[in-house]
């Protein structure tokens, strides 16, 4: 299992920016449009989720800055992987 966080010491996130966030990264899970604020976060998403891993984001308020986290399944046997990327194709999901 292969961890890692990023912590962003800026403005950070009130609780219910956070809520807001994490309901766009939900929606926008399956696709996004090229003009989105959550453009990075949901390719970040889309290449941990097919690890079979989880991404979170995380704030204790505004001025405390941002904690985005991951977990993904490492594997080191090519076929394992070559199987991941095949049941998770990233272009032209459908």
């Amino acid at each position: 299992m292969l961890k890692g966080s990023v912590i962003h010491c800026g403005v950070g996130l009130s609780e219910g920016a956070l809520h807001k966030l994490r309901e766009q990264l939900e929606s926008r899970g399956n696709g996004f449009q090229e003009d989105s604020d959550l453009l990075g976060l949901v390719l970040c998403k889309k290449i941990v989720e097919q690890y079979r891993g989880s991404l979170t984001v995380e704030s204790d308020g505004p001025t405390l800055g941002t904690t985005i986290s991951f977990k993904m399944r490492m594997t080191s046997n090519l076929n394992d992987t070559q199987s991941l990327i095949e049941e998770n194709k990233f272009a032209g999901d459908s």
